[in-house]
Formats: C-alpha cells, sequence, structure tokens
C-alpha cells in the first residue's frame, strides 16, 4: 500500500469510527456528518471501506427516517460487496440482508444468496 493510500486508511478510520460512535450512542446528525467525510474517503481505498461505511450510513439515514437515501447507500453498499468479494462473502450477505429487510423487491436473484441471507436473518 502507497504511503498516501495509508495516510487516506488513516484518515478514513478516523471518520468512520467516530460516525460509529456516534452512531452507537444515538447522535445520528453527528453520525452523519463524519461517516459522510469517510465515504469520501473510502472512495479511493481498495478493500471494504466503501461498502463498510455506506452500509453504516444507510442505517444512520433509516434512523433519521430519510428512507430513499437509507435504500440508496444500502444498495450501493450491496453492490460493491457483490462486485468486491462475490456473494458468498458475509459482507455481501450482510448488506443485501439490510437490503431486503429496507425494500424486499430488491432481492437479488442468486438462490445461493438468498438462502444465505435467509440463514442470517434466522441467526
Amino acid at each position: 500500500m502507497a504511503i498516501k493510500n495509508i495516510f487516506k486508511k488513516k484518515q478514513w478510520k478516523a471518520d468512520y469510527e467516530a460516525g460509529r460512535d456516534a452512531f452507537n450512542a444515538g447522535q445520528f446528525k453527528a453520525a452523519e456528518t463524519h461517516l459522510r467525510a469517510a465515504l469520501g474517503k473510502a472512495i479511493e481505498l481498495d478493500d471494504s471501506s466503501y461498502g463498510d461505511t455506506a452500509l453504516l450510513l444507510g442505517q444512520v439515514m433509516r434512523r433519521l427516517e430519510r428512507y430513499d437515501e437509507s435504500l440508496e447507500l444500502t444498495e450501493k453498499s450491496f453492490n460493491y460487496f457483490n462486485g468486491f468479494f462475490g456473494s458468498a462473502d458475509q459482507r455481501t450477505i450482510s448488506a443485501h440482508l439490510s437490503l431486503v429487510l429496507a425494500d424486499a423487491g430488491k432481492a437479488h436473484a442468486d438462490p445461493g444468496l438468498r438462502q444465505e441471507t435467509y440463514s442470517k436473518a434466522v441467526e
């Protein structure tokens, strides 16, 4: 990883963790601010940062009752994880579960992914 990317990763992590902590404390507006900053940094990283951030920001939007934004971010997270890691990856399955809970009509056609999502929901 290049020095530039290490610096960006640290910046992303600081914003992401501040957003996660604010979310856990019920401070959803503060969480949104931190996570939007993190999302901007995550775009350039070649790991799960973008998907992780979009998924959590989608949860924040749901708590703020901004459902269209929540669904859009959750779908972006799922598409990112599915494209980057494949349908059998646990991050993809978790994002798919969040997506299906937000809008059942968005369920992916892959029967294996549907079964894994159902299993995760039962857990």
